[in-house]
Parts: C-alpha cells; structure tokens; sequence
C-alpha cells in the first residue's frame, strides 16, 4: 500500500520528517519530483493489432500449392522497453501437422491486403505444429512505445496423402517480453 501511494504522495510535496523547513519537493523542481514518481510507477506490456478482432485467415478447401497469404501489423502500445515480440499458437484438430506456414516480417500491407508488403527477414519457416507450444518463435525487438511490425503468413497445404480430409482452428497469441 505504501509503494502504491508512493508515487502520488511525491507529486503532492514531501516535507523532510525531521526539519519541516526542509521540503524534498522544492529541492528537486517539478521534474525531479516528477522523475521520483515514475521510478514508483508500474510499466505496462501491451501489443494489438490491426484486425479488429476478425480471424486472420479461414482456410476452407485447401489443397497443395495454392498458398493463401494474409498481412498483420502488431503495434508496441507498453511502457517497458525494449521488448522481443514472439508469436505462438494452440491448435485443435489435426491439421497442424500438414499445414504449412511462412512468416515474414518486413514493410507495407495491412490485414486487409498485403498489396506493397516488402518481406525483410523470414522469421518463421514450417509446420504450424512447429509454433504451438509456450512461447513460440521470437519475431524481432520492439524498442520504442507506438513501434510496428508488419507480418505476411503464408499458408499452404503440404503435399502428402496424409493430409487430405484434415480440418481445425488455430489460435495465434502474441507476446511481449521485457529485454
């Protein structure tokens, strides 16, 4: 409760307990108070994207080699930097193991079209049964709040017999990790 209230008590003004005539508030100005204050203060880790809550592919039909790709751009909205980003996902249902999925991070595109996407790293390169787990695969660093990342995932259906008549869904969760 103490630390807590910290923060608001500095911007209040602070009297010096053994001198009254004494104030820590004027001795350090405005921003010094106001620099104790934030080193009191919690951070916040915060990532959304630009998909307004809508799925970010639905994969009815697929067959081999005719890839579907959809764009993302995941934006830092925290306090706490730097932050490595990372993307994992839960499946159900057993296409996991044949779906194949590319990532790529890079420049341009939005959810609704990767028209002027320009790839800068593939970040990712395999089976979505290879990104599910606890923290997945890290996409880069975020150094500064308000910073983009824009992604392209290109989904195909590997050429196997094994594949044919799979179906499921897919959640991807991003994340934010403090450096």
């Amino acid at each position: 409760h103490v630390v807590t209230n910290l923060p608001q008590a500095l911007r209040n003004g602070v009297k010096n307990p053994v001198d009254k005539s004494e104030s820590l508030t004027d001795r350090l100005g405005k921003d010094g108070v106001q620099d104790a204050a934030n080193e009191f203060e919690s951070g916040t880790v915060s990532l959304s994207d630009d998909d307004a809550g809508r799925s970010l592919v639905s994969l009815e039909n697929m067959a081999p080699n005719r890839p579907a790709q959809r764009c993302i751009t995941i934006t830092y909205d925290g306090t706490i930097l730097p932050v490595s980003v990372h993307i994992a996902a839960s499946a159900s249902g057993d296409v996991a193991d044949y779906l194949l999925v590319d990532v790529e991070r890079g420049t341009g595109g939005a959810y609704e079209s990767c028209e002027g996407f320009s790839p800068a790293a593939t970040v990712f390169a395999g089976r979505l049964g290879d990104l599910v787990g606890d923290r997945g695969v890290e996409l880069g660093a975020m150094r500064n709040e308000g910073d983009t990342m824009t992604f392209r995932f290109t989904f195909d259906l590997a050429d196997e017999n094994e594949a044919a008549g799979r179906s499921g869904s897919v959640d991807f969760v991003w994340e934010a990790v403090p450096l």
